[in-house]
């Protein structure tokens, strides 16, 4: 009875998968996928990284490693023998400007001092930065602005390793910049990869994006002239997208955000929000008499760590929330899968060509039934479209990925 109940429940508040359809909503998403390339308007934005989705293959070197992360650090190098990594060294610390507000000259410098260490004559450096930045065709990075705790005056319109560069005294070390999406996508290449099958890139942790690679000819809204390569890694911000269904709790959790009307398939997904959407839910169950767990404890969001253990219900209140979390991870699967599926279409993909994607972030890496429900998904849209899908997951992804496109671009 209770799971007829929460079953009622889902469906009126459009929390499921149902009303999602595989093929209709995959249709939609990759015609805008096709816009953005077009530079057409779309809430994709399908932004050029000026990255071959074709590293060089059979690479030796060691290059120095930074990933500028929400809140953290990482610094080191990674070291590549006929294409293979040997070796990876990595430290952590807190990123600078998340403990007391620096200018963007002082932001640079702490980032320097970390990076010498691992400089020698002629070693470049990958930089991983997790934060808005424009890609350039020089492998630049403009900045665009930083997010969450991390304050720094005056970085809006800095180019990233320009100002790395000046911080280290090293006009002429060869810098690359790249964002975490394309960074985890190479990564995961660098650990052995077929140039003939296709690669993206996807995390889903705090928040979401996906990334992959596309013919350069593709991309119709790219009109330079200094990429040469026949492939170009796309950094799609899929999080932006707007064309999913939205019930009414998601209708309300985008309106209470800090920006409304912004990141619309983030909001439905990614773990910064799950925990709210989990709240709003139980919080409108009980108002409908369908739960009476204790949610006092909480100041509007569950803490995904709690979805485990269930502590604010009983009984048959257990059994309740479970299908609700189901239903949102079941949506989260299908929604993921669709994303999928569109760009396995785009890049040709097939049964006996498959996209590898490279699976980072923790909302995906710590929920064993979330891995289940899109294994399921994506089991279905391979028989729907005649695909195949392999997903790759590798340690130090990002570092591996950084490593491997500055490498690639001496």
């Amino acid at each position: 009875m209770q799971t007829q109940v929460a079953e009622g429940f889902i469906v009126s508040h459009h929390l499921g998968k149902d009303g999602l359809s595989l093929r209709e909503e995959t249709q939609r998403f990759l015609d805008e996928m096709q816009r953005g390339l077009r530079g057409d308007g779309s809430s994709l934005y399908m932004l050029p990284t000026f990255l071959s989705a074709k590293p060089k293959a059979h690479l030796s070197g060691t290059s120095a490693v930074l990933d500028a992360g929400g809140t953290n650090l990482r610094s080191g190098t990674v070291t590549f023998v006929d294409g293979r990594v040997t070796d990876i060294t990595a430290e952590k610390r807190a990123l600078p400007g998340t403990k007391e507000e620096l200018s963007v000259g002082e932001f640079f410098s702490a980032i320097a001092q970390v990076t010498k260490p691992h400089l020698q004559e002629s070693r470049p450096i990958g930089f991983c930065f997790s934060f808005a930045a424009q890609c350039c065709e020089d492998g630049d990075g403009k900045l665009l602005s930083f997010c969450k705790e991390v304050r720094v005056r005056g970085a809006e319109g800095k180019f990233i390793c320009k100002e790395l560069k000046s911080a280290l005294g090293d006009e002429n070390r060869l810098c690359l910049h790249l964002n975490d999406t394309a960074a985890a996508m190479l990564g995961g290449m660098a650990d052995g990869f077929s140039a003939d099958e296709p690669y993206c890139g996807f995390i889903l942790g705090t928040g979401t994006n996906c990334c992959y690679g596309e013919k350069t000819k593709n991309i119709e809204k790219y009109t330079g002239t200094a990429y040469a390569h026949d492939t170009m890694i796309v950094n799609m911000e899929s999080g932006m997208y707007e064309g999913f269904p939205r019930g009414d709790l998601d209708e309300i959790l985008d309106k209470t955000s800090e920006k409304p009307r912004d990141h619309m398939a983030e909001k439905l997904v990614s773990g910064v929000y799950l925990g709210k959407l989990l709240y709003l839910a139980l919080a409108r169950a009980k108002e409908e008499g369908l739960f009476s767990g204790d949610l006092s404890a909480f100041a509007g969001e569950i803490p995904m760590a709690v979805w485990q253990d269930l502590s604010f219900a009983r009984g048959e209140d257990t059994a309740f929330a479970k299908e609700i979390i189901s239903a949102l991870y079941g949506r989260t699967a299908r929604m993921m899968t669709i994303v999928l599926s569109a760009v396995a279409l785009q890049t040709g993909a097939s049964k006996g060509r498959p996209l590898n994607i490279v699976m980072e972030g923790s909302t995906y890496g710590k929920s064993p039934l979330l891995q289940k429900l899109l294994q399921e998904e994506l089991s279905t849209a391979g028989e729907t479209f005649g695909l195949s899908f392999r997903i790759v997951t590798t340690e130090h992804a990002t570092l591996k990925g950084a490593a491997l496109a500055a490498l690639s671009a001496q």
